[in-house]
């Protein structure tokens, strides 16, 4: 920059990545009238990057070619990123200078193509220098305080999160810079770092600056620590409170955080992370309301570490989604079911879980817990509150019972209603209060990679050992621009028709046109189409999106959903499929020939693991049998293995031992497939669901605990791999434990070498099965506990 006279040089800044907001405040503080715009490639592809240089410059909103290089006429581009538009920049006599700003690392190649200055198209205003951190509220524009209505009609920049009400900014400041810093769970748009460092670039510019929050940014927002670092440069901060969500989002589901005779204290706690064991103690002991703000990624962890610690697991619990908006839900359940529920409606942030017995206050929720009865089915349609918000008839919050069967209220308390059932708990709930030793001794594989943590810890919860191997890694395609035409497609041709094949792909297309500023007109496009969804989690992404569906595939399939679609009729309709990590070609074709024009949307794709060697561990581990199960969330997730063991050479050894000797489990039959064209039967559960599949495995692995309750040592159990001998306690390698069941199933008859041999292929011979005898008498300290017969074979010693 140092070799250009910046000086009353107009710029239009192309691009809004992560280094942006610093090129701004060095153009600023070099003199030049700056505005911003998308990409140079956005440009031409995207309508609404268009149409805000388009505004800027006073020209017609047209995505055609010729109307950007008209709309562009008073520009000359700076930087790489816009070298295809440098002919037409020339060509049209630019006046004003572009600059490319999505890579820092491109920023740094300015080079000047003119020096000729045109009309500015943007100046600082007349605010007094410096950073204010603004708290918005919880969503509502209304909540908003008047001291921050005031700090934003005076700013020259704002730089806004995800959570602030972004609705207001047009309006207040329409001559201000506007800079998304928001950040998604696991996805940040641009580092703390950057976002501090840009506030001190702004301020030293001599911008009047807000850094726009939702809530109260001292409420878990980052707010001392940007203070902090202002504070440290000299600039001065003021500070503006906001309605905190903590209070306002349960308040706005009629949920009071606090009420005399029932509670008299409440604690707030940010989700981020799971507490400490101590931590989660000492939340249990206080008491009082828990309320958990941006908790829903680690809500498992969380719910199991509470009740683990003495949280009672019939607690009310709550969750509100989008609180204080037009698109709010509530849900409510037993603590000890609320990550289920959250997990099965598509619940996304921001939401609010509250849990305690003031929960049972809010709209209705009582009246809906007391209804609750044992005739209810697992697959009931919604209980719908009459709670509204604004203007429409339409109800704007939805509450779902998760399962407090017969219960009602009593003096403020959660009562037992007479004649209650325990049958009433959901199968998929009774997981989650499973005895903690029920897997002792067995050791079971994961493969999935999408919540792999939340299976592990449910199994580990039980005592099973657990292996973890992803056998694909899921890579968002957010910042593709293959999903960015594809959006562009939606926008100008409203289809006929949505095919929604899973609820994270659904909610990752969003949140990717979130980023890109065409959400809304994604939403308006998708408004009238036919929408067709294969099961409930696509189903709960799309009601938490503010759209409705129109039919639900009858099998949570996609060969289901195309099926559904196809009876329904696409021919000459513009069909949107929205497929997972994989385009499925065979269902692709399958619409195709039926007439319709497709367009295929697909927010993330599968890859191959960060960590092969794991991989290859797991698969050596199946092959030596020290596994006794494996599981499968996804069909891709076999077939990524499949390939491996491919590229290893164990693909035979891998098949035999998944066919006769280690199980194999797949979360519904769709995951199946896959296995049994290998020929491997798996254990498929009744629903397709992560609780169920914990269920099926359990009970299947209890029902292989071999129990001998009358020998001389007392009761023996053999459990997975351990061996409890009366007292005793002991493991046992898996070829070990495996001759060990086959003696102990017989119950005291004789067992022969050959049928061992048949049972335990890993040992191959007469003198190998001798030999692991033996040693399990050494090991269990028992030398009569497996007796010889002769030459004929063994058998337990069992008391007649």
């Amino acid at each position: 920059m140092s070799d250009f006279d910046w000086n009353g040089c107009p710029v239009l800044l192309v691009g809004t990545g992560p280094a942006a907001p610093l090129e701004v405040a060095r153009l600023i503080r070099a003199g030049a009238r700056v505005s911003v715009a998308g990409t140079a490639e956005q440009l031409c592809a995207r309508g609404d990057a268009l149409a805000r240089v388009a505004r800027r410059l006073g020209v017609k909103a047209d995505p055609a070619r010729e109307s950007v290089r008209t709309a562009l006429e008073a520009c000359t581009f700076v930087g790489a990123e816009a070298a295809d538009f440098d002919a037409d920049a020339a060509a049209s006599g630019a006046a004003a200078v572009v600059c490319a700003a999505d890579d820092a690392a491109e920023t740094k190649r300015w080079r000047a193509l003119s020096r000729r200055h045109g009309k500015p198209f943007s100046t600082l205003r007349s605010g007094r220098p410096g950073v204010a951190l603004v708290g918005g509220g919880p969503g509502d524009p209304q909540l908003m305080t008047e001291a921050a209505r005031q700090h934003l009609m005076r700013a020259d920049v704002v730089l806004y999160d995800k959570l602030a009400p972004t609705a207001v900014l047009e309006q207040l400041c329409p001559g201000a810079l506007l800079v998304n810093v928001g950040k998604d769970p696991g996805h940040h748009k641009m580092p703390q770092y950057l976002i501090e460092r840009a506030l001190v670039e702004f301020a030293r510019a001599g911008a009047c600056v807000v850094r726009f929050k939702g809530g109260d940014p001292f409420v878990f927002g980052r707010g001392a620590e940007e203070r902090r670092t202002l504070q440290g440069e000299g600039i001065e901060v003021t500070v503006v409170s906001g309605i905190s969500s903590s209070i306002a989002v349960p308040a706005a589901a009629g949920i009071p955080v606090t009420c005399r005779g029932i509670n008299r204290s409440f604690t707030v706690i940010s989700g981020h992370e799971v507490p400490a064991p101590d931590e989660l103690e000492g939340l249990v002991k206080v008491g009082g309301t828990l309320v958990v703000l941006m908790g829903l990624a680690h809500l498992p962890e969380l719910m199991a570490g509470l009740v683990k610690h003495g949280l009672d697991p019939e607690l009310p619990a709550a969750v509100v989604e989008k609180g204080s908006t037009q698109r709010q839900r509530v849900f409510a359940s037993a603590a000890r079911s609320i990550a289920r529920v959250v997990s099965d409606e598509g619940v996304s942030s921001p939401a609010i879980v509250v849990l305690g017995h003031v929960v049972e206050l809010g709209d209705d929720l009582a009246r809906l817990i007391e209804r609750v009865s044992n005739e209810r089915s697992e697959e009931s349609e919604p209980l719908k509150s009459p709670l509204t918000r604004g203007p429409t008839a339409e109800p704007a919050a939805e509450i779902r019972d998760g399962g407090i069967p017969g219960r009602g209220i009593r003096d403020g308390r959660i009562q037992e209603e007479p004649g209650t059932a325990s049958s009433t708990v959901k199968a998929s709930e009774k997981v989650l209060v499973a005895p903690s030793d029920s897997l002792t001794g067995f050791v079971i594989a994961v493969t999935a990679s999408r919540r792999a943590e939340d299976q592990a810890e449910a199994f580990e919860r039980r005592g099973a050992t657990v292996l973890k191997a992803p056998t694909m890694r899921i890579v968002p395609t957010e910042n593709d621009e293959t999903l960015h035409r594809a959006s562009a497609q939606v926008i100008e041709d409203k289809p006929g028709v949505l095919l929604v094949t899973t609820g994270h792909g659904v909610r990752g297309w969003f949140e990717a046109a979130e980023a890109g500023g065409t959400r809304s007109q994604l939403c308006a496009a998708l408004e009238g189409a036919d929408i067709l969804v294969r099961g409930a989690k696509a189903r709960g992404a799309i009601k938490s999106l503010g759209l409705v569906e129109q039919g639900v595939a009858s099998q949570d399939s996609t060969s289901s959903l195309v099926d559904l679609a196809l009876s329904r009729g696409v021919a000459d309709k513009h069909v949107v499929f929205q497929q997972h990590g994989a385009v499925d070609h065979a269902h692709v074709e399958r619409l195709e020939r039926a007439g319709a024009r497709l367009t295929v949307v697909q927010p993330y794709r599968w890859e191959q693991p960060r960590d092969v060697a794991a991989v290859s561990q797991l698969m050596l581990a199946i092959i030596k049998e020290h596994v006794n199960a494996v599981t499968f969330t996804s069909a891709p997730a076999v077939e990524a293995l499949f390939e491996r063991a491919q590229k290893e050479g164990t693909m035979e050894p891998l098949l035999e031992a998944l066919r006769h000797r280690v199980l194999s489990v797949a979360v519904g039959h769709v995951t199946a497939e896959p296995l049994q064209r290998a020929g491997i039967t798996p254990l498929i559960p009744d629903r397709p669901r992560m609780g169920s599949l914990v269920r099926a495995l359990t009970t299947h692995l209890e029902r292989q605990t071999v129990d001998l309750p009358h020998t001389p040592f007392g009761q023996v159990t053999l459990r997975g791999a351990h061996l409890l001998c009366g007292e005793r306690r002991v493991e046992l390698p898996s070829h070990l434990a495996n001759i060990t069941r086959v003696v102990m199933q017989a119950a005291g008859d004789l067992v022969t070498r050959q049928s061992i041999r048949r049972e335990v292929p890993a040992a191959p011979s007469d003198h190998a099965i001798d030999m692991a005898i033996s040693r399990i008498r050494k090991l269990t300290g028992e030398p009569k506990l497996i007796l010889t017969v002769s030459k004929m074979g063994f058998r337990a010693n069992v008391s007649l």
